[in-house]
């Protein structure tokens, strides 16, 4: 993976196959709890996870674990939404700003994209279809589940909620077929290629703060460190690097044989310092 990584969640085959095709994916070899596909680069991923709630968390899991570059990639859950009274038309594409579930209180407000021309609505996801078109948001049955799985392991920046309406007072849910749905996913995929480019460049930045420092897997193979005392050596190694770039902190600390004691020296050294601004 050289430019970011984005991985898809989407509910149905109907709603995944014209990504699938557009993106030129083709399914990962052997057994696989769900079905998951991948582009020739590997930078591009997508589980079909089935409809519901705890599909959608436990497909997003799956392809946490499977995906090399799960923690820094972009991650979209994708599909059809029901509209209610006066939120759209069939086929608009909407980006969700706010989510809520049907049985708690918790809202979670997913981070805006910006220079995205793409309506945004609050969505409230349900454990079942559901034919009351007279609320003022959208409805699905996934969208709750896959947010509140994703931002569990990762930073909020990264994920995005999409959806299209497929059915709402006048068109309503049982004219929907997958026939219709791919059509509607075909329809508006060109509003997913700004999303996708805006993916990839905020999954490229959080790779590089992510990236481990080159001292690290060295001083860690050598000396145990919870993960906490891990978490503070990764911050005090980029300090390092900042002030003392001429240093050669490996040679400084190699006598050192615990990682209290690593710790304790690379925090007085920090300290200690006074920077030059002449």
């Amino acid at each position: 993976m050289r430019n970011g990584c984005i991985c898809w969640v989407i509910a149905l085959p109907s709603e995944a196959k014209p990504i699938i095709e557009e993106l030129k994916m083709v399914p990962i070899k052997g057994d696989t709890l769900f079905p998951v596909f991948k582009n020739k680069n590997e930078d591009e991923w997508l589980v079909i996870t089935g409809v519901g709630q705890l599909n959608a968390a436990s497909g997003a899991s799956y392809l946490y674990a499977l995906c090399p570059y799960a923690r820094t990639s972009f991650w979209i859950n994708f599909g059809i939404a029901g509209a209610g009274k006066k939120v759209g038309n069939i086929g608009e594409i909407f980006f969700i700003n706010e989510l809520r579930n049907y049985d708690h209180e918790k809202v979670y407000y997913p981070f805006i994209l910006p220079h995205m021309k793409i309506k945004n609505a609050m969505l409230k996801t349900y454990n079942k279809p559901q034919n009351n078109y007279q609320n003022c948001f959208l409805f699905d049955m996934e969208g709750w589940g896959f947010y509140d799985t994703v931002q569990r392991k990762i930073t909020r920046e990264l994920i995005a909620v999409i959806k299209i309406i497929s059915d709402n007072s006048i068109e309503t849910i049982s004219a929907i077929n997958k026939e219709f749905v791919k059509k509607l996913v075909k329809e508006k995929i060109e509003y997913l290629m700004p999303l996708r480019d805006i993916g990839y460049s905020l999954s490229r930045l959080e790779t590089e703060r992510k990236k481990e420092h080159y001292l690290f897997a060295e001083i860690t193979e050598k000396t145990h460190f919870t993960f906490s005392q891990s978490q503070q050596l990764k911050n005090f190694l980029i300090r390092w690097d900042v002030l003392f770039p001429k240093r050669s902190l490996f040679s400084e600390i190699k006598d050192l044989n615990d990682s209290k004691s690593i710790l304790n020296y690379l925090e007085s050294s920090l300290k200690s310092h006074e920077l030059n601004w002449e």
